[in-house]
């Protein structure tokens, strides 16, 4: 599968996690309206089944999000190790990635980590990563 159709198939089930909120909101109330009766249990039940459903949905789509945001960060970072010959700092990858100093330096310390790499610092007082 490529990475095209892992976001389509996540943005459907994404939608289709909302639809499945959205019946059982419907089927539930028509169930409560009519508890009384068989019709009326089923239609809460399944109220209460497309709504778990509806959560599990929504829960998968924010950790694949999360994970093809990691996988970006990722790839990003490696290709500025080596535009920068492995010598990367906290700013260059905010701007390289657009994002805060701050997230930067989480992401750079975490695969700083994995792939055992060395800091130093640089005449400025600025921290270097040594991949």
């Amino acid at each position: 599968m490529t990475k095209t159709n892992k976001n389509i198939s996540a943005k459907k089930a994404l939608k289709m996690s909302w639809m499945a909120l959205a019946f059982s909101i419907i089927f539930g109330g028509v169930g409560l309206t009519d508890s009384g009766s068989e019709d009326g249990q089923f239609l809460i039940i399944f109220g209460v089944v497309s709504f778990i459903g509806g959560i599990a949905g929504i829960l998968y789509f924010r950790k694949k999000v999360a994970e093809q945001l990691q996988e970006k960060m990722s790839s990003m970072l490696y290709e500025l190790i080596k535009e920068k010959n492995g010598r990367v700092s906290v700013i260059d990858f905010a701007m390289k990635a657009n994002i805060e100093p701050e997230k930067s330096r989480e992401i750079i310390e975490s695969m700083s980590i994995q792939l055992n790499a060395a800091t130093e610092i640089d005449e400025n007082g600025k921290i270097i990563y040594l991949f």
